[in-house]
Protein backbone atom coordinates (compact mmCIF):
# COMPACT_ATOMS: atom_id res chain seq x y z
CA UNK A 1 0.00 0.00 0.00
CA UNK A 2 1.35 3.28 -0.89
CA UNK A 3 0.62 6.25 1.60
CA UNK A 4 0.58 9.87 0.94
CA UNK A 5 2.25 11.97 3.60
CA UNK A 6 1.47 15.51 3.99
CA UNK A 7 2.93 18.61 5.83
CA UNK A 8 0.93 18.36 9.00
CA UNK A 9 1.95 14.54 9.19
CA UNK A 10 5.54 14.95 8.44
CA UNK A 11 5.53 17.91 11.43
CA UNK A 12 3.81 16.03 13.45
CA UNK A 13 5.72 12.72 13.13
CA UNK A 14 9.05 15.21 13.81
CA UNK A 15 7.82 16.89 16.72
CA UNK A 16 6.46 13.84 18.92
CA UNK A 17 8.24 10.21 19.65
CA UNK A 18 4.93 9.38 20.79
CA UNK A 19 2.20 10.47 18.29
CA UNK A 20 0.59 8.18 15.30
CA UNK A 21 2.55 9.98 12.61
CA UNK A 22 5.51 8.88 14.15
CA UNK A 23 4.64 5.18 14.68
CA UNK A 24 3.24 4.84 11.24
CA UNK A 25 6.23 6.06 9.94
CA UNK A 26 8.68 3.66 12.36
CA UNK A 27 6.30 0.35 11.19
CA UNK A 28 5.84 1.16 7.49
CA UNK A 29 8.78 -0.65 6.52
CA UNK A 30 7.86 -3.94 8.48
CA UNK A 31 4.10 -3.29 7.20
CA UNK A 32 4.62 -3.30 3.40
CA UNK A 33 3.89 0.36 2.89
CA UNK A 34 5.61 2.41 0.83
CA UNK A 35 5.61 6.07 2.38
CA UNK A 36 5.13 8.96 -0.60
CA UNK A 37 5.18 12.69 -0.13
CA UNK A 38 5.76 15.84 -2.44
CA UNK A 39 8.58 17.94 -2.28
CA UNK A 40 6.19 20.90 -1.59
CA UNK A 41 5.48 19.09 1.90
CA UNK A 42 8.89 18.91 3.02
CA UNK A 43 9.77 22.44 2.03
CA UNK A 44 6.63 23.30 4.36
CA UNK A 45 8.50 21.03 7.01
CA UNK A 46 11.56 22.76 6.91
CA UNK A 47 10.03 26.57 7.05
CA UNK A 48 7.70 25.34 9.91
CA UNK A 49 9.87 23.92 12.14
CA UNK A 50 9.44 27.04 14.84
CA UNK A 51 5.52 25.62 15.10
CA UNK A 52 7.02 22.50 17.59
CA UNK A 53 7.19 21.98 21.20
CA UNK A 54 10.55 21.13 20.84
CA UNK A 55 14.02 22.94 19.43
CA UNK A 56 13.87 23.25 15.61
CA UNK A 57 17.34 22.12 15.76
CA UNK A 58 16.30 19.00 17.67
CA UNK A 59 13.13 18.54 14.87
CA UNK A 60 15.61 18.89 11.81
CA UNK A 61 17.66 15.95 13.10
CA UNK A 62 14.98 13.72 13.87
CA UNK A 63 13.98 14.49 10.48
CA UNK A 64 17.42 14.06 8.73
CA UNK A 65 17.94 11.18 10.51
CA UNK A 66 14.14 8.68 11.07
CA UNK A 67 11.47 10.73 9.08
CA UNK A 68 13.15 11.69 5.82
CA UNK A 69 15.09 8.86 4.66
CA UNK A 70 11.93 6.89 5.06
CA UNK A 71 9.92 8.80 2.67
CA UNK A 72 9.76 8.86 -1.32
CA UNK A 73 9.66 12.17 -2.60
CA UNK A 74 8.00 13.19 -5.52
CA UNK A 75 7.49 16.02 -7.48
CA UNK A 76 5.15 18.60 -7.20
CA UNK A 77 2.26 18.55 -10.04
CA UNK A 78 0.67 21.76 -11.51
CA UNK A 79 -2.15 20.89 -13.94
CA UNK A 80 -3.52 23.42 -16.11
CA UNK A 81 -5.66 21.55 -18.17
CA UNK A 82 -9.00 22.64 -16.71
CA UNK A 83 -9.34 23.95 -13.33
CA UNK A 84 -9.13 22.47 -9.65
CA UNK A 85 -12.25 23.74 -7.65
CA UNK A 86 -11.22 23.24 -4.10
CA UNK A 87 -11.10 26.18 -2.01
CA UNK A 88 -8.21 25.87 0.27
CA UNK A 89 -5.60 27.57 -2.24
CA UNK A 90 -2.48 26.71 -0.06
CA UNK A 91 -3.90 23.06 -0.01
CA UNK A 92 -3.82 22.38 -3.86
CA UNK A 93 -0.52 21.70 -4.53
CA UNK A 94 -0.65 18.96 -1.73
CA UNK A 95 -3.88 17.63 -3.35
CA UNK A 96 -2.65 17.34 -7.30
CA UNK A 97 0.68 15.86 -5.81
CA UNK A 98 -1.11 13.16 -4.06
CA UNK A 99 -3.66 12.27 -6.96
CA UNK A 100 -1.03 12.19 -9.45
CA UNK A 101 1.23 10.03 -7.27
CA UNK A 102 -2.12 7.71 -6.82
CA UNK A 103 -2.17 7.57 -10.67
CA UNK A 104 1.16 8.29 -11.99
CA UNK A 105 0.35 5.35 -14.76
CA UNK A 106 -3.26 5.49 -14.94
CA UNK A 107 -3.66 9.34 -15.48
CA UNK A 108 -7.18 8.58 -17.26
CA UNK A 109 -8.26 6.65 -13.90
CA UNK A 110 -7.54 10.34 -12.37
CA UNK A 111 -9.96 11.99 -14.37
CA UNK A 112 -12.67 9.31 -13.99
CA UNK A 113 -12.46 9.29 -10.44
CA UNK A 114 -12.19 12.61 -9.02
CA UNK A 115 -14.02 14.19 -12.03
CA UNK A 116 -15.89 16.53 -9.03
CA UNK A 117 -12.92 18.77 -8.87
CA UNK A 118 -12.21 19.82 -11.94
Amino acid sequence: MRLFLDTSVLLSAAGSSVGAPRFLIETAGGRGWKLISSDYCFEEVQRNWKKLRQPPAVSARVWELLIAPKIELIPTRLVLARPLLFYKTKDRPVLVSALAAEHANQSFAMKARFSFYY
